[in-house]
């Protein structure tokens, strides 16, 4: 399950992403075109994760609420790093595979 997550960022673009315990850091600055890139740091998960250490995210702050969206398969193979994947998503990643240029994302409220 990767409802028990969290993400934490600083003021020097510093980030923590936390799901089921288990914490992986890194750094996010912002590209020319909007997007965000999320650079993860030296970890366990992130030597998982083979030579791109990084993802393109598009992100919106409404009120206390955070969304993160980004390249579908980027964001499972993310995913698949910190946990097991639900029949029921294993299904859509197949499913979405065939496409190019989806997004999918989480949101995140500020506790």
């Amino acid at each position: 399950k990767l409802d028990k997550s969290a993400f934490t960022f600083d003021g020097s673009g510093n980030f923590t992403m936390t799901v089921n315990k288990k914490s992986i850091k890194g750094t996010i600055s912002k590209n020319s075109d909007g997007s965000y890139a999320l650079k993860f740091g030296s970890s366990e998960i992130a030597s998982k994760l083979g030579g791109d250490k990084s993802v393109t995210v598009y992100l919106q702050l409404s009120g206390n609420t955070l969304s993160i969206a980004g390249d579908v398969k980027k964001m499972i193979e993310l995913a698949k790093k910190f946990s097991n994947l639900s029949s029921t998503l294993n299904s859509l990643v197949k499913f979405l595979d065939k496409y190019d240029e989806i997004c999918i994302g989480v949101k995140y409220t500020k506790q």
